[in-house]
């Protein structure tokens, strides 16, 4: 399985919930919904650094992954994939809650990759407080707040 594989997984785990929806590009109709980007915010300005995207929103962020350690004799056919996902919001309040959200529909939860077998998912200990985005702003100069949280699951190499 992949690390893709396991992204897709959590995408379609996260917009099956009746109050996300995954934004594919500019224009989405998002409504009351919370906007979910796979990586990147597409309601952004890189120059002006601002993003007008409706908040909270959500972006995941994964990586390739790592070997698991096999115990001594054996080989490990796994690796650990971990991701991100971010909330932000335009107060430490509407971040939380957003990252409580995506939490209560991950945490301990079980996903079935397209090429693989089910994976339980696990947040994992090294999570980040919410902190203000001195970097990013919403258009006019208003502050954003991050909640980032990791997470990982076990998969076949």
């Amino acid at each position: 399985m992949s690390s893709n594989a396991l992204a897709d997984a959590v995408l379609d785990l996260l917009g099956a919930d009746e109050r996300i929806v995954l934004v594919e590009g500019p224009g989405t109709a998002i409504g009351e919904l919370v906007p979910l980007y796979d990586g990147h915010v597409v309601d952004s300005d890189g120059v002006e650094k601002t993003i007008s995207a409706p908040l909270p929103y959500l972006v995941l962020f994964t990586t390739p992954g790592a070997p698991v350690r096999a115990r001594v004799g054996r080989t490990s056919t796994l690796r650990a994939v971990e991701f991100q996902i971010t909330a932000v919001g335009g107060d430490r309040w509407q971040s939380l809650w957003a990252a409580e959200l995506a939490e209560s529909l991950l945490d301990a939860k079980t996903v079935t990759p397209a090429d693989d077998r089910p994976r339980r998912i696990q947040r994992t200990p090294d999570n980040l407080f919410v902190a203000r985005d001195d970097t990013w702003t919403r258009p006019g100069g208003k502050p954003l707040f991050m909640c980032p949280a990791r997470y990982a699951a076990a998969v076949k190499r």
